[in-house]
C-alpha cells in the first residue's frame, strides 16, 4: 500500500470516528437539556480538536503545536464562515453569483 493511500485511508477513519463521536456527544448533550445550538457548537469545537489531534499524530505523523493548531482553527473559522454568509444569502433569498447562472 502506497504511503498516499494509507494516508488517505487514515485520514477517511478519522473523519467517520471523529464524526460519529461528535454526533453521539451531541445527542448526550441534548438529552443532558443543553439546547440544540450550544450542544452542536460544543461538539464541534471537540470535534475539531479530536480530527487536528488524531490526524497530526496517525494519518500525517506531524507535531501538534500550538502554532499548527492556531492555523487550522483560522481555517476551520474561514471555512465555517463562508459556509454561515453562503447560507445565510440563501435563506434570505439572495441569489449571489454561485446560483444564478440556473436562472438562465
Amino acid at each position: 500500500m502506497t504511503s498516499a493511500f494509507s494516508q488517505l485511508l487514515r485520514f477517511g477513519i478519522v473523519g467517520v470516528l471523529a464524526n460519529l463521536s461528535l454526533y453521539m456527544v451531541y445527542l448526550a448533550l441534548v438529552f443532558m437539556g443543553l439546547a440544540p445550538i450550544w450542544a452542536m457548537t460544543t461538539a464541534f469545537l471537540m470535534g475539531v480538536v479530536v480530527s487536528f489531534v488524531f490526524n497530526a499524530k496517525w494519518t500525517f505523523d506531524a507535531s501538534t503545536s500550538a502554532d499548527a493548531f492556531r492555523r487550522m482553527l483560522v481555517c476551520y473559522f474561514a471555512a465555517w464562515l463562508g459556509m454561515q454568509s453562503r447560507c445565510m444569502c440563501w435563506l434570505m433569498g439572495l441569489n449571489g453569483p454561485i446560483t444564478s447562472f440556473r436562472d438562465r
